[in-house]
């Protein structure tokens, strides 16, 4: 059984930049995903010829510790500044998005670290003082130290399918958060829809959420190609809805708008996690009733792209501290 120093469950942006932060440390880990690719819901999706954002469209920076890496992935050419507000005349605080979609930037971290993709876990035991991770195809690994950065209730589920007994407040911790879900339709329109100059509509209501032009937000499209976010109760509401269903409701709502849409092809991917609704008090939770265990991700302290990366950053700093 291969053993490992540091072993971290989840390449999201979370995973990432633990990964990231130990190696800056000398620090050897070893990150598992069950994803073909890594990034979590820093997702692109190539549709025929065309290239789409499906998951999280953009990210601020607000905190000088992520600033840091933010400036590290724009020297890189794997980040920039999409615009500066979705209004009329913007708020002047950037939007940031990956150059080639929002994965570039979980892919280029991903190439300087040690990343298994396709590596679904089933079970995550505590045995003879290390961690054993066990997967549904690929054989069994062992580690010293443990860096779970799934989503809560997978994390739950792989601790329970592996027996591991965890004290009586970080299951109360745990069991407080939880989770939107959001549905994504990937759209080809017939006709391109009337949009922003920039390509992003930040609408926040229901049943929409959010609706972007992936060839205007500057995705190498040879033409318009829609990102569509519904809102956490549409979501909820419509999660066993047939393709037919979304697509009269988003036109329906779009036509109340003044716009029509008119669909050529359409793919659907579910969010099950998509967004934290209610998160943990601290950017990171440290297991009690077994060692070297931790916690980390979107749902401790920050949501979105930027409290997901502090998460991870803080949880590694706190590992080795």
């Amino acid at each position: 059984m291969d053993h490992f120093e540091i072993a971290i469950v989840g390449a999201g942006i979370s995973g990432l930049m633990a990964a990231t932060y130990l190696a800056e440390k000398g620090k050897n880990s070893v990150l598992f995903d069950k994803g073909r690719g890594p990034g979590g819901r820093m997702s692109t999706r190539r549709f025929g010829e065309f290239r789409l954002d499906h998951g999280a469209q953009f990210f601020t920076v607000r905190d000088p510790r992520f600033e840091k890496y933010v400036q590290s992935w724009e020297k890189a050419g794997v980040a920039k500044i999409w615009c500066k507000g979705f209004s009329g005349t913007g708020d002047g605080h950037p939007r940031f998005r990956g150059t080639e979609g929002m994965n570039s930037i979980p892919k280029w971290l991903a190439g300087q670290l040690d990343v298994k993709t396709g590596h679904k876990v089933k079970s995550v035991r505590f045995v003879n003082q290390s961690w054993h991770l066990d997967f549904e195809e690929s054989p069994s690994v062992s580690a010293d130290q443990l860096l779970m950065t799934s989503p809560v209730p997978q994390t739950i589920a792989l601790l329970e399918a592996g027996r591991v007994e965890l004290s009586t407040s970080t299951k109360n911790y745990l069991s407080l958060i939880s989770y939107d879900p959001c549905i994504a339709m990937m759209v080809l329109p017939k006709d391109p829809l009337s949009m922003p100059e920039h390509g992003g509509w930040q609408i926040n209501e229901e049943p929409l959420q959010f609706v972007a032009d992936n060839q205007l937000k500057g995705l190498p499209n040879p033409g318009q190609a829609l990102t569509i976010h519904l809102g956490p109760q549409a979501s909820t509401e419509h999660w066993e809805s047939e393709p037919e269903k979304l697509i009269e409701l988003v036109r329906g709502e779009l036509r109340e708008r003044g716009k029509e849409l008119d669909i050529k092809d359409i793919q659907i991917h579910r969010w099950r996690y998509s967004q934290p609704a209610r998160l943990h008090d601290e950017s990171f939770l440290v297991a009690e009733g077994v060692p070297n265990l931790v916690f980390a991700g979107d749902a401790f302290a920050g949501p979105k792209i930027e409290g997901a990366a502090l998460s991870g950053l803080s949880a590694a700093q706190a590992m080795i501290a």
